[in-house]
């Protein structure tokens, strides 16, 4: 229809189609999202496609469970748009879109969403009904989502009462089952009406023991215990022997009444009771048959058991918890009715009242080695309660059981009664600072509950709050925030005021990070990251940011590597004030660290050599033999020569480096042979045909000189640009290439090589696009892009939205495309405010994807009075700061270098003492004491320093300390004698 129409009727066709699929939610309608795009794109309505790329259109796809291939081909019509109408910052918009959902979304990776399906799925259920749930698995009569994923779904169907196809799944169960598709397998049968008990036989005798549990559960949770006693009737008596306890054990965990009459041993043998020796680390086995005799003591001989119980103290967790295991069987024996609850909940009561005795206890290996064992004393605990104020005291006293019971209710014992009490449990976990994975877990929960106590809007808010948290920042390896740290240095070169606005934002993205996100190996050095950063850009912030990080969390031990970094950018500032500061990381025995100090002490060596040998003699007693950040030979080097220099008998030992010369011995092979296989090609290049030559470069780990100088002579005699580009575009997209060196070999080769001035062009920037490091970081070529720029601009812009086009279309996961397209563009010169859009962009969808609230105000630090300082009074002032880490060798440190500077630098103290002062309620008293001591041994020679400060150390005079208070006394008096 559409190539019989003419193109004015095609014009006012796809008009109709594109208001006809306008009229729905694009999100919730599934033809909208399926179909607009692609007629918008037909019609050039390229900032229709444009509006929707915003923040939320993951978590909005995801909440109406679009699946992976639907969103990325969304994704594609985005990548469309950037190169239709070279919009840069919808390239950016793009790749971070890309990078949330390979993290969080992706079958392929790892998918949050999918990880709690069940629970997104559930919460749908409940909210939208079942009819409008099956409905988003499909579309036009296809899944949209795999066979597992459907099946998880059906199942939650099943739950509610909806009778879903699943016969649409059966691909799970072709050929042999697997364990975890086989309670799906059992619906499948069911729906057949397929015979049960024929299957239960051949179950049974399966090696795997674990199918027969999986079976008879959901044989009971689709038929009843009725079935299943029916079934049991129909067995051999050896299958009723094997069957008929595990059938027991599930009517009892289900809370049902009936039971299958099995033989009893009536000649029960009682171990005699003593507890066994363990602590923390308690053999499963061992403490299961303690209880199992425990159990077999409350049937036979309760007396014994009563006396048992008070025999043991708490003196481990693992104790704590038997004295409320045997409590509760006691009280099942012994009591009966309200009696019953009332004495459960005071077995709670006292299981709590001994945790108070282990602080760390939700740390302790017991939990988490032991917990089915557990979860089913909750279980037989938990089955007495009934009444809505017996579940309240329970959730009282829950927090401080720290044994986790609230899974066991939830699983087994939700009801009116209590779903409130949970709802606000999981309110309350909303103000710790989880990862963002349980946030969202919580969230979807509570969408749960809120939908089962009819509360319909409030569970549509939580669901959408579930999904925004699962495409969240994640953790581990996610370093996104590196995509807009690392940049900021070339925004800086363009507008620093608006460089110095963004690195105080991003302060807020990297706390979130730390609260948030698992603090592992690659994420943990962001906020380091970004404070190097900030030093660059707004030096003076950045000193009074962590002077107040200093004094209010002076332990935390990412500022020792801000500290450093602070005074690796310090050369300003007087040798001797720097070699003080330096000596105030007292363990570090880093490589970089070392060397920045011996720079300061080869400077201070010129002016105070005694000063200078202190610290070479401090330094020696460190160990300087980490395996994890092992010296270089050229620190090592310095430290040697300045010891020596120093007369200071002080030498590190220097590793001798390994020889890279030519191995010269050639055995017995013949020289000929050797000098053959050393110097010349067994097969020649020029005899290979164009896809052989290529594949077979491409194959090459590195692309040797041989192999360039080969294909540099090789295009100057050919002279085919066609060629060129066939050859050389391979090689260029190598999937894994051997770093940056390769591409910067191929773009000293393209530049080389005579070609027309279009194709240079399209080849360096194809360079520069498929560029990676070591660490496949993507776009570090940058110089690639300069040449090319500088050749034609136009022409440049065109291939790169076309390379960046068929780059992140085929893109899998790769890091800094943000951060080095940001980086290159200002390198090359391109529009200042188009690269401000990009940061920006890139900026607000990752803050978009780490939700937090902080308390920190940049106004706070006014307190910080550094403006008028100079550098030697803002570094003593940074001194000053570090008086609140209460280590003996910090402490003695600070006092020496007050004693050093009094004596030489006694102007430099006015201000920073002064402030200090002023500031002084920031300050262990110890600290205070300590200094003032120095002041008032030293009150001659700082007379007319005291003088101006004095009303500042005034403000001491009302401290209620008696010591401080009478040497402030003995100072002003002294004063007043001037």
């Amino acid at each position: 229809m559409e190539k019989l129409a003419d193109i004015e009727a095609l014009d006012t066709m796809n008009e109709f189609i594109i208001n006809w699929l306008n009229r729905d939610c694009f999100f919730e309608s599934d033809k909208s999202y399926r179909y607009l795009f692609s007629y918008l794109m037909r019609t050039k309505k390229y900032e229709d496609i444009s509006s929707y790329a915003s923040n939320k259109f993951l978590p909005n796809s995801l909440y109406y469970a679009h699946p992976e291939a639907l969103i990325r081909r969304n994704y594609e019509s985005f990548l469309s748009v950037a190169k239709k109408t070279q919009n840069w910052s919808l390239f950016i918009y793009a790749s971070e879109l890309n990078r949330a959902i390979n993290t969080t979304s992706s079958e392929e990776h790892h998918s949050q969403f999918l990880d709690n399906f069940e629970l997104y799925f559930e919460a749908i259920c409940l909210i939208y009904g079942v009819e409008k749930a099956n409905a988003l698995l499909y579309f036009n009569g296809e899944k949209n989502h795999s066979d597992s994923v459907t099946a998880q779904a059906f199942r939650i169907l099943e739950k509610q009462g909806y009778s879903p196809k699943w016969e649409d799944v059966n691909g799970l169960f072709l050929g042999k089952v697997k364990q975890d598709d086989f309670k799906y397998y059992i619906s499948f049968l069911n729906q057949k009406n397929d015979d049960f008990l024929a299957f239960l036989k051949k179950v049974i005798y399966h090696e795997d023991k674990t199918y027969l549990r999986i079976f008879l559960d959901e044989i009971f949770r689709l038929k009843g215990s009725d079935f299943l006693i029916y079934l049991h009737s129909k067995l051999t008596d050896i299958e009723k022997e094997s069957t008929g306890l595990i059938i027991n054990n599930l009517f009892e965990r289900e809370s049902c009444s009936a039971r299958i009459p099995i033989r009893v041993e009536t000649n029960v043998t009682l171990e005699l009771l003593s507890l066994p020796l363990i602590s923390e680390n308690v053999d499963n086995d061992e403490l299961d048959r303690f209880c199992s005799q425990l159990e077999l003591y409350s049937d036979n001989d309760l007396n014994s058991l009563i006396c048992f119980e008070k025999t043991i103290t708490s003196d481990f967790i693992v104790h704590s918890w038997i004295k409320f295991f045997i409590r509760n069987l006691i009280i099942g024996k012994t009591c009966n009715g309200s009696s019953l609850e009332e004495g459960i909940i005071q077995s709670f009561a006292l299981l709590a009242d001994d945790m108070i005795n282990f602080p760390r206890a939700r740390y302790s290996s017991f939990l988490f080695d032991n917990r089915g064992l557990i979860d089913r004393s909750f279980e037989q605990a938990l089955v007495h309660i009934n009444s809505q104020l017996a579940w309240k005291t329970i959730f009282d006293i829950r927090r401080k059981i720290v044994f986790p019971i609230l899974p066991t209710i939830e699983n087994r014992f939700l009801n009116e009664n209590n779903i409130n009490f949970v709802i606000k449990a999981y309110d309350s976990f909303d103000e710790e600072d989880c990862d963002y994975y349980e946030h969202s877990q919580h969230s979807f929960k509570k969408a749960i509950y809120y939908a089962k106590v009819g509360d319909i809007e409030k569970a549509k808010l939580e669901l959408k709050k579930a999904i925004h948290l699962t495409t969240s920042y994640t953790s581990r390896k996610d370093r996104n925030l590196a995509e807009v740290i690392e940049p900021l240095p070339s925004i800086n070169n363009i507008n620093p005021s608006f460089a110095k606005e963004y690195t105080k934002k991003l302060k807020y993205l990297t706390d979130a990070v730390m609260k948030h996100t698992e603090d592992g190996k690659d994420t943990r050095w962001l906020t380091i990251e970004w404070f190097e950063v900030f030093i660059k850009i707004d030096f003076e912030q950045a000193t009074k940011y962590l002077i107040n990080q200093m004094l209010t969390n002076g332990y935390f031990w990412k500022l020792d590597f801000m500290f450093v970094d602070l005074l690796q950018h310090s050369d300003n500032v007087e040798p001797s004030i720097l070699n003080f500061l330096y000596k105030l990381s007292p363990t570090n025995i880093k490589d970089t660290y070392l060397n920045d100090f011996l720079e300061v002490i080869e400077r201070l060596e010129k002016n105070d050599d005694k000063l200078a040998k202190a610290s070479m003699v401090n330094l020696s007693a460190r160990d300087w033999n980490d395996s994890y950040d092992t010296l270089s030979q050229k620190t090592v080097h310095k430290y040697n020569n300045i010891a020596h220099k120093l007369g200071l008998n002080l030498h590190l030992e220097e590793s001798k480096e390994k020889s890279t010369g030519v191995h010269r011995s050639f055995g017995n092979e013949k020289l000929s042979i050797k000098l053959t296989t050393k110097l010349c090609k067994e097969d020649s290049l020029r005899s290979k045909l164009t896809p052989d030559l290529v594949d077979y470069l491409v194959s090459q780990e590195v692309l040797g000189n041989d192999n360039l100088n080969y294909l540099y002579f090789f295009f100057k005699e050919e002279n085919n640009t066609e060629l060129a580009n066939e050859i050389l575009l391979p090689l260029i997209r190598k999937r894994f290439p051997r770093g940056q060196e390769y591409f910067t070999n191929l773009r000293m080769l393209i530049q080389g090589i005579t070609i027309s001035d279009r194709d240079k062009v399209f080849l360096l920037v194809n360079n520069f696009v498929y560029s990676k490091d070591g660490w496949f970081s993507s776009f570090v070529d940058r110089e690639s892009l300069l040449q090319a720029v500088m050749i034609d601009r136009d022409i440049t812009q065109n291939c790169l939205a076309s390379a960046l086009y068929t780059f992140s279309k085929n893109m899998d996961y790769s890091s800094k495309t943000t951060a080095n397209l940001i980086i290159a563009f200002e390198y090359v010169g391109f529009d200042e405010q188009t690269i401000l859009s990009m940061y920006e962009t890139g900026f607000d969808f990752i803050k978009s994807r780490l939700p937090d609230e902080n308390e920190f105000e940049w106004e706070s630090l006014n307190y910080i009075e550094i403006s008028e300082m100079n550098d030697d009074e803002r570094a003593i002032t940074l001194l000053l700061s570090k008086a609140n880490n209460l280590d003996s060798l910090v402490q003695r440190e600070i006092i020496c270098a007050l004693s050093y500077l009094v004596k030489n630098y006694t102007n430099l103290l006015i201000k920073p003492l002064n402030w200090f002062f002023n500031n002084f309620h920031l300050f262990h008293h110890s600290t205070i004491a300590s200094i003032l001591e120095l002041i008032s041994i030293e009150i001659e020679q700082l007379k007319p320093l005291l003088l101006e400060i004095k009303p500042s150390i005034g403000k001491l005079i009302g401290v209620q300390n008696l010591y401080i208070h009478n040497v402030v006394e003995s100072i002003f008096c002294e004063l007043s004698n001037e």
